[in-house]
């Protein structure tokens, strides 16, 4: 029952309210009324008296809702209160029910007398109605002849309507007309029910005589009817087939008259000691007759005796085949080969057959009666509780190997195969264990030589890397070795093969040479099955495999119907192979790659002899004529010009060869700003004019405007002059070079077009390699170390851009593009500027030169004196320090490669004793290395030989202005 755990019935329950509240006048008058239709109803219909009577309740007393419950039994057995009549707002709870025992009707017939409740929807949560509140409940018990039968009650759903002692006086007086009702309701239900008892008992009283009747006349059972004079009244169809009877014939007669041979025999018997001691007797007999067993069954009674009886001469020889199996099973069971036995359920012999008893070493009596521990004592610690198990869980055990000694053989290991049953009753209880044992210590002696013969063999078989297979050839199926499975990577327990399978496995490319071998041994080509291939692994990778094979199963036709071979991992041999192979190739590409690089270090080696040579032999030239004095003016100019343009042909490829060595060690640094690709393009063109010029090669700009490029503007204008050179190099007299300046949205893009020799297709791949020419013979006629490009290949990566060559071939020009990235914060950064200082920019400047090498020395003392220097030189460290002793001067500029003392340790010498001299480093020894070693000894400049005049001046002066 369902209640709100914080309210009690008590709560509830105000019947003490009754008696403390005012009571109103009574309206006799409207009672009289009521009485007398109440009065015309009571010979009437009950229900029709219960609902009139509810009906003036509600005017008598101003209630919502009437109603009257009935006390009932539930088919359960439980009492419960039937709301057998209802009128009001609740009219659609009639007929609905609540429980004896948990209810307000309940307590007020418990309590003997009326009881007022307001709102036991709250404690009795079954009554609570979503559209009507029970503001108050007012019940009266309803006894006849001191018996319960029931109460009536009222509801008000108005919060302002209470019940009083009046509305109690007008029930109470109310109550004996619903006293008489329900009595009258319950009188007919009674007699309703008593009367439907009635009716079905008969009806089940005729239904049960015609079920049996039909049963008699449908069973396959003979029935016969004998009264107390053993005469005949009724016998079924089975019985009037069975003895050829007709009814009419049989019916009043006496058992002895209708089965005389009865009469003397065990059916007399029987029958007459049934009816003398009123006993069911059962027996079978021989229907002589009929020659036909019978199975009776006679029921006696105060009418007489009723007998079934049935043909069982099927049944009896059954029953003698049965117990000729049984014979016969006993006999097997006694000479079976294997060991049988019964153990009860204290492991005791209760039955055996001689092959176990021989097995035991014991005759089968002296196993009878007898434990386990005293028959097989050496057996017992391990068979026992396994015994022990299967009487407690009921299932068998089955193929348990079990070793030991016993009588037969005493000292002597011996090995069975046994499996154990429960026994079972017929309730299915465990009554005990059937035993099957068999002997197999022959067997396991056989194994263990078997398995110490295959273990040898795997020994041999894992040693030597290799795997079983047994193919059968019309199948596809094959049994294969652990080892077979294992060096594919799978577990053995669960791989299997199959043609189908294996074909899978191979390798595509190797299939076409297994199929031609096979082909070729089945064809008798071959005296054996012998190929290589590669099978995948588990694991997806490919694992080379020799398998040698041989078919040992011809069919009468000639076809192979079994092989069998091993498979034996080569990976190794095939990986050391490969590697061998690997190494050759390495080898040979190496030793291809050494006769190339000595042949392109030779190739070069004799280009840059001409290369040095070529400049060299117009300068000593020139020189020699110069020291002859009988050079006019002219020829002295020519020969000046002459000797400045080789020179800078030398300094160019000393440059070049340095550049490249910064590439190689990773040492090519960039000074990234913002650039204007206009004004680098137009600085490099006005470096190569003078040689356009002088082969009237016209050079044509096509400059977009656009934004600008990070870069370093010396190393871009070195690129496009290296380009813009070899475009005037390689075009011939009266040409075209044209250079464009476009771009897109991330790029700008900058070709330079010549209408020149071209270059071979061919040789387009290697252009920016190093030391490449597409003609490097003694009979070539363009100079150049061959490093130009490739120098402006690896600037131009550096700044994170490319750059490309295109030829349609020999004749045809060719095409230079470079693409560099784009920025959007413009800081341009123009060019240096190429102009000389204006003379006698150094005059009264007092300079000590410090060179070891006359000639160096005494060139730089010149170009100073044209400035306007006060030049003292010095041929040592040491004799600097002497004159700078003795001498104020102003600036220094010394050779670093000097002996005794270089450069490096003079300044350092100058810089201890405090002097801060500005000092400029001279050095045949260039690179970045010699540069920054030149900073770290306090070098404002550092110029590397052969020294640009120009350069040198620029530098003084750029010193002067940071100082």
């Amino acid at each position: 029952m369902l209640h709100s755990p914080e309210i009690t019935e008590a709560t509830v329950c105000i019947t003490e309210a009754l008696m403390q509240r005012p009571k109103r006048e009574p309206d006799f008058q409207a009672e009289n009324r009521a009485l007398q239709i109440l009065a015309q109803h009571l010979a009437g219909d009950a229900r029709s008296l219960l609902k009139t009577l509810a009906t003036l309740v509600i005017e008598l007393c101003h209630a919502d809702t009437v109603g009257v419950s009935l006390l009932e039994t539930s088919e359960q057995g439980e009492s419960i209160f039937r709301w057998v009549a209802i009128e009001g707002t609740l009219n659609y709870w009639e007929n609905g029910t609540t429980p004896g025992d948990f209810s307000p009707c309940g307590t007020t017939l418990e309590a003997g007398q009326p009881q007022l409740y307001t709102y036991p929807d709250q404690y009795f949560t079954y009554l609570h109605d979503p559209n009507y509140a029970l503001a108050e409940v007012l019940l009266i018990p309803l006894f006849a002849d001191q018996q319960p039968l029931g109460t009536i009650w009222l509801v008000t759903h108005d919060l302002d309507r209470h019940f009083d002692l009046e509305d109690q006086r007008i029930l109470t007086n109310l109550s004996g007309f619903t006293s008489a009702g329900l009595a009258n309701l319950k009188a007919r239900q009674i007699a309703e029910e008593l009367s439907q008892r009635e009716q079905a008992a008969k009806q089940a009283l005729n239904q049960a005589a015609n079920r049996a009747i039909d049963i008699l006349e449908n069973t396959t059972d003979c029935f016969v009817s004998l009264d107390r004079d053993w005469r005949v009244t009724y016998i079924n169809q089975a019985t009037a087939k069975l003895n050829n009877f007709s009814l009419e014939d049989i019916i009043g007669k006496t058992h002895w008259e209708v089965w005389p041979w009865s009469a003397g025999t065990i059916v007399e018997q029987n029958y007459c000691r049934a009816v003398a001691i009123q006993t069911p007797v059962h027996f079978e007999v021989l229907y002589e007759p009929l020659t036909m067993w019978l199975k009776i069954h006679a029921y006696p009674s105060i009418e007489g005796l009723s007998i079934f009886f049935r043909d069982i001469s099927d049944h009896k020889q059954s029953e003698a085949n049965l117990n000729q199996q049984f014979a016969e099973i006993e006999a097997i069971y006694n000479t079976a080969p294997i060991g049988l036995a019964v153990l009860d359920r204290d492991l005791r012999f209760i039955r055996l057959n001689s092959k176990l008893a021989e097995i035991n070493g014991l005759t089968v009596e002296e196993h009878l009666g007898r434990t386990i521990h005293e028959i097989v004592p050496d057996l017992v610690d391990e068979a026992e509780p396994l015994f022990r198990r299967v009487l407690t869980t009921g299932e068998p055990l089955l193929n348990l190997e079990i070793s030991g000694e016993t009588r037969a053989q005493p000292g002597v290991k011996r090995t069975w195969i046994e499996n154990w049953f429960p026994l079972r009753d017929s309730t299915g209880q465990v009554i005990g264990i059937n035993v099957v044992v068999q002997e197999i210590t022959s067997r396991k002696q056989s194994e263990s030589k078997l398995s110490e013969s295959e273990e040898r063999l795997r020994m041999a078989l894992v040693a030597a890397n290799q795997g079983l297979y047994d193919l059968n050839v019309q199948t596809g199926d094959a049994i294969v070795s652990p080892e077979y499975a294992q060096m594919l990577g799978y577990d053995p327990a669960t791989f299997q093969e199959t043609n189908a399978v294996w074909r899978e496995r191979l390798h595509p490319d190797d299939w076409e040479a297994v199929s031609r071998t096979y082909e070729d041994y089945t064809a008798g080509k071959t005296s054996e099955y012998r190929v290589e291939f590669r099978l995948r692994t588990q694991s997806g990778d490919w694992k080379w495999i020799l398998s040698l094979g041989k078919i040992v199963a011809w069919d009468a036709e000639g076809r192979p119907l079994r092989m069998l071979g091993t498979h034996t991992d080569i990976d190794d041999r095939k990986a050391a192979e490969a590697e061998r192979e690997q190494l050759l190739i390495r080898e040979q590409v190496a030793r291809e790659e050494a006769e190339r690089a000595n042949r392109i270090k030779d190739e070069f080696l004799a280009v840059l002899s001409h290369e040095l040579r070529t400049p060299l032999n117009p300068i000593l030239g020139w020189i020699r004529l110069l020291q002859t004095g009988r050079l006019d003016a002219t020829r002295t100019q020519q020969a000046f010009t002459t000797i400045e343009r080789n020179a800078q042909l030398q300094t160019q490829l000393i440059d070049d060869l340095l550049d490249v060595s910064r590439i190689l060690r990773g040492k090519m640094t960039l000074n990234a700003v913002p650039v204007n690709l206009e004004n680098v393009i137009g600085a490099a063109i006005e470096t190569v004019q003078l040689a356009a010029e002088a082969k009237s090669i016209q050079i044509e700009m096509a400059l977009d405007t656009i934004a600008t490029v990070l870069g370093d503007p010396g190393r871009l204008q070195q690129v496009i002059w290296n380009l813009l050179t070899n475009a005037v190099k390689f075009t011939p007299n009266h040409g075209q070079v044209k250079v464009q300046l476009t771009a897109t949205e991330t790029e700008a893009q900058i070709q330079v077009i010549d209408s020149g020799k071209g270059i071979d297709r061919e040789f387009l791949p290697q252009v920016f390699e190093r030391f490449q020419q597409e003609d490097s013979s003694t009979t070539r006629q363009f100079g150049g170390l061959g490093l130009g490009l490739a120098i402006a290949r690896q600037l131009i990566e550096l700044h994170g851009g490319t750059i490309a060559a295109d030829s349609a071939g020999e004749g045809q020009g060719a095409t230079f593009t470079v693409r560099l990235p784009l920025v959007q914060t413009p800081q341009l950064i123009e060019p240096p500027a190429k102009d000389m200082p204006a003379s006698n920019s150094l005059r009264g400047l007092r300079i000590l030169v410090v060179d070891d090498e006359v000639d160096a020395r005494e060139l730089v003392q010149f170009i100073l004196e044209q400035e306007g220097a006060i030049v003292t030189c010095a041929a040592s460290a040491i004799e600097a320090v002497r004159i700078l002793k003795k001498t104020t001067i102003d600036f220094l500029i010394s050779d670093v490669g000097m002996p005794d003392c270089d450069g490096y340790q003079l300044l350092e010498r100058i810089r201890a004793n405090g002097e801060r001299l500005p000092a400029i480093a001279l050095t045949a020894y260039a690179g970045e290395l010699n540069q920054a070693r030149s900073r770290r000894a306090g070098f404002e400049q550092h110029l590397s030989k052969p020294l640009d005049p120009q350069a040198l001046i620029a530098a003084i002066t750029m010193c002067l202005c940071a100082g």
